[in-house]
């Protein structure tokens, strides 16, 4: 009997989350189900755990569905580098520290908001200031932006806001220097070499020396992946190479990044998957469909998800 998925989140660690009868469980690449629908919400799986929802309350499992630290906490993130964030309410607010895989605290430090660690730091809130730590809760960067995010690729995205004015963003490098001074409305992380940039409703690209390589002309624009980037021109999807070439005209209606060598994209209200010379290599058919991942992809008619392999193949569900 063919089981019916209300929803999927992509493969991670070789299996995927699916929600059947409004609980969440675990499929493997065969499409079976290896850790039954029982949880109220779950995450991916990241280093082999997944955060799962009991009762209200967040706790981690294995991948063969055993609870190794119980539904404890009112918020939780997903495990990296050793470690993950973990928060409790509290009157004013959520406290937010980090455990390690045997759910023991890691170190003392406490903050208003934490994230994940990436390349060895992780950006942490202290009052409304945000900063970085490392590994063992050191401060490594003082707390004094408004806004913070991971490092990838050697560089995070920050903002600085003064008195009466608008947020402004920039890139520091890993000992907190700017690589050019604040001056962008939004920013998004280093692929391929760039960073995708918003100045005035506008999207460009900058290299790690904050230096235009693709100057702001797009009205929409997605980060690069496979060094191709989806940019919207003219209320129509087409793609860029890291010069700034179009190399696949616009004419879609929207479209997403490509991964492994397909992207999806929507003509006519549906969606498909083109190649890197812009070809249909699976009709648009799909009421949604999400990027490929370890060989499968998500997508959704009117009343169904199910996934497919690169060929079009319905393979899950």
């Amino acid at each position: 009997m063919t089981v019916k998925f209300e929803n999927i989140i992509e493969f991670n660690d070789g299996l995927a989350c699916v929600q059947i009868n409004k609980k969440w469980g675990f499929i493997n690449k065969n499409g079976e189900i290896v850790i039954e629908p029982k949880y109220d919400t779950s995450t991916r799986f990241s280093e082999g755990f997944a955060s799962i929802k009991v009762n209200n309350k967040y706790g981690y499992i294995d991948k063969t569905g055993k609870i190794i630290i119980e539904p404890r906490f009112d918020i939780a993130y997903s495990y990296s580098e050793g470690l993950t964030a973990v928060a409790y309410k509290k009157p004013f607010g959520y406290k937010y520290f980090y455990i390690n895989k045997s759910g023991h605290i890691a170190f003392q430090s406490h903050f208003n908001f934490a994230s994940d660690f990436c390349e060895g730091l992780a950006a942490i809130k202290k009052g409304n200031k945000w900063g970085y730590i490392d590994q063992e809760g050191k401060v490594v960067i003082e707390p004094q932006y408004y806004d913070a995010n991971d490092f990838v690729n050697g560089y995070a995205a920050v903002a600085i806001k003064k008195l009466f004015q608008k947020p402004v963003y920039t890139y520091i490098n890993k000992k907190g220097k700017f690589i050019c001074e604040p001056k962008f409305d939004s920013c998004f992380e280093f692929t391929d070499g760039l960073a995708l940039v918003i100045v005035d409703n506008l999207l460009g690209f900058i290299n790690t020396k904050g230096k235009y390589v693709i100057k702001p002309t797009f009205e929409d624009a997605g980060e690069f992946s496979e060094e191709k980037a989806p940019v919207l021109e003219k209320d129509k999807w087409g793609y860029i190479d890291t010069n700034g070439k179009m190399i696949i005209e616009p004419k879609f209606d929207d479209a997403y990044d490509f991964k492994m060598g397909l992207a999806p994209v929507e003509l006519d209200g549906k969606w498909g998957y083109i190649d890197s010379d812009g070809n249909f290599v699976i009709k648009p058919q799909y009421e949604l469909a999400d990027t490929f991942s370890e060989g499968f992809a998500y997508v959704s008619t009117e009343d169904e998800y199910f996934m497919i392999d690169k060929t079009g193949k319905r393979v899950i569900g």
